[in-house]
């Protein structure tokens, strides 16, 4: 580079350059196109929606009809979301609410524009709830959003027993429930927590999902079922003379044997940790803390503390039974 010269970037002009452009957008002069989405109509400039939007720019610089029109119908568009859009293009700006969110996703996706896809899907996630998490997934599916579906779907597992809750998996369809009983992956306490959702899933529908019970049940860990629920379960079908549960589930339950093999014999097995605990000191300061580490969401949370101080404790977690063992010294 010759020394006299020297390369400049002025951010200042790229703003204000956008900012000119879009206010002659809002006063429809210099545009050379118009979008026609439902009864909208949009007034742009084709080199602004051809340098945001693969599809534009597909469109405006190949030889079809629609590069050589200054009118442009797009059709099954929201109106709304390209008009927000469109406003983006020129500002870089887009307020994504709960309100426009389900309706901007889908047409940024059309138009391809991806960081306001990501946006939308980072916006949806933050959003996952156990009432909410099986459509989000859902939804993520539909339009290819690989990274928000695989996170609605560790949500739905980990948080297995208040989705069972929802209204959205009492209406899931055989298939659909079937799937997600089977996975290994629930973070469940115990078996006794997924025949609990399957009943409430069953219940929901009696009249038609009664019949298939049976066959439903093949997808429980029977042998993890504890004995004691399975009992209260028989005495509630009892006293609500529900005999078609009772029959079936004793039937179920009477012969581990003539499980189906689609029903695997181990333990579910959740992925990763659970939570982390950390107590007492450490060589020979003893201490009385009790912490608890979260991987998953890297949060801290103190607990009771320990009854006596201790240092070097040791820890051990076998089934449901927790065993402490005592450090160097107290």
């Amino acid at each position: 580079m010759d020394p006299m010269e020297e390369n400049i970037f002025l951010e200042e002009h790229m703003k204000l350059t956008f900012s000119i452009m879009n206010d002659l957008r809002k006063r429809k002069e210099l545009c050379d196109v118009v979008l026609c989405v439902g009864q909208r109509e949009i007034n742009a400039h084709k080199v602004v929606l051809a340098s945001f939007s693969p599809y534009f720019y597909a469109m405006f610089t190949n030889d079809v009809i629609e590069s050589r029109q200054s009118r442009i119908t797009l059709k099954s568009m929201d109106p709304r979301s390209v008009e927000l859009l469109i406003e983006f293009a020129y500002t870089a700006q887009i307020r994504i609410t709960e309100e426009n969110v389900q309706n901007l996703l889908p047409v940024a996706c059309i138009l391809q524009i991806s960081p306001v896809k990501k946006a939308c899907c980072d916006f949806l996630q933050a959003e996952l709830d156990p009432s909410n998490c099986i459509g989000i997934k859902d939804y993520a599916e539909i339009y290819g959003c690989a990274d928000l579906a695989k996170a609605a779907e560790k949500f739905i597992f980990r948080h297995f027993l208040e989705v069972s809750e929802s209204e959205e998996f009492e209406i899931l369809n055989q298939e659909r429930l079937i799937d997600l009983i089977s996975r290994d992956e629930l973070f469940v306490k115990s078996e006794d927590e997924v025949l609990a959702a399957l009943l409430r899933w069953v219940t929901y529908d009696l009249k038609e999902r009664t019949r298939e019970l049976k066959h439903l049940l093949s997808y429980i860990r029977v042998p993890f079922v504890s004995s004691s629920y399975l009992k209260s379960l028989i005495q509630c079908c009892e006293e609500g003379l529900r005999s078609e549960f009772k029959d079936t589930l004793i039937e179920a339950f009477s012969d581990s044997k003539r499980i189906s093999s689609i029903c695997t014999s181990h333990k579910r097995r959740p992925p990763g940790p659970t939570v982390m605990f950390f107590a007492g000191g450490y060589l020979r300061r003893s201490l009385d803390v009790l912490e608890c580490f979260d991987p998953l969401s890297l949060t801290w949370t103190t607990l009771s503390p320990l009854s006596l101080p201790k240092s070097g404790l040791g820890a051990a977690y076998i089934g449901k039974a927790n065993i402490l063992e005592e450090g160097l010294s107290t």
